[in-house]
């Protein structure tokens, strides 16, 4: 059995999503001191973005715990049950008999990239 562990969700990504929020407050402050409407679009953003990166600094992509897979906001695998697993296009693809988990390879933090190989190598020698 596999120890348990988080699969954080990239940081450079999420950070790049704060500077992005940070520059549509900055808009909207700036629209409201040189004399224009509040505009609310970008301050909805801004908000948007910002709980964005809190959000992915807390909370982690995917979780490997008591012989399950979670993915935040996706399904829940048993491990055992996973029959095949594949990488395509950057992705790594997790299926059982009646589910398929994709999981972004874009979307994990690169210190957790080994975790998630030493899962795949853990589930391909439980089926040989």
């Amino acid at each position: 059995m596999i120890e348990n562990c988080e699969i954080k969700y990239n940081q450079r990504q999420a950070k790049t999503g704060l500077i992005v929020g940070i520059l549509f407050l900055i808009l909207a402050i700036l629209s409201r001191f040189l004399g224009s409407s509040p505009l609310y679009f970008p301050i909805g953003m801004s908000a948007l973005y910002i709980a964005m990166y809190f959000y992915k600094k807390k909370r982690s992509y995917l979780e490997v715990k008591d012989g399950y897979i979670k993915k935040d906001f996706g399904p829940k695998l048993l491990i055992d049950d996973i029959v095949d697993t594949r990488r395509f296009a950057g992705d790594y693809i997790f299926k059982t008999s009646s589910e398929k988990m994709v999981v972004d390879k874009n979307l994990i933090d690169k210190n957790s990239i080994s975790d998630i190989e030493n899962l795949i190598n853990h589930i391909r020698s439980k089926s040989t």
